[in-house]
């Protein structure tokens, strides 16, 4: 065994399990978030997820269009 002191700190209070600790307005308003807001936070500072995100976007919409976007009709000769 080491008689070496340990680095850390051990405060002198008595703890008080009903104490409030006063929040910053960023950690309030990640506590107060949703999982949907967490997720869409995340997602929005990655730009090529915002951007592939965006091009599957327009590859369904051609998808779900494709009659109208299609140059030819189905029974061309």
């Amino acid at each position: 065994m080491s008689s070496r002191q340990l680095d850390h700190f051990v405060s002198d209070k008595p703890f008080d399990p009903m104490a409030v600790e006063d929040l910053t307005p960023e950690q309030e308003r990640l506590y107060l978030a949703s999982q949907w807001q967490l997720m869409w936070w995340k997602l929005r500072r990655h730009r090529l997820a915002v951007v592939s995100g965006l091009v599957l976007l327009v590859f369904y919409l051609v998808a779900i269009l494709a009659e109208f976007v299609a140059p030819y009709a189905l029974a061309y000769p």
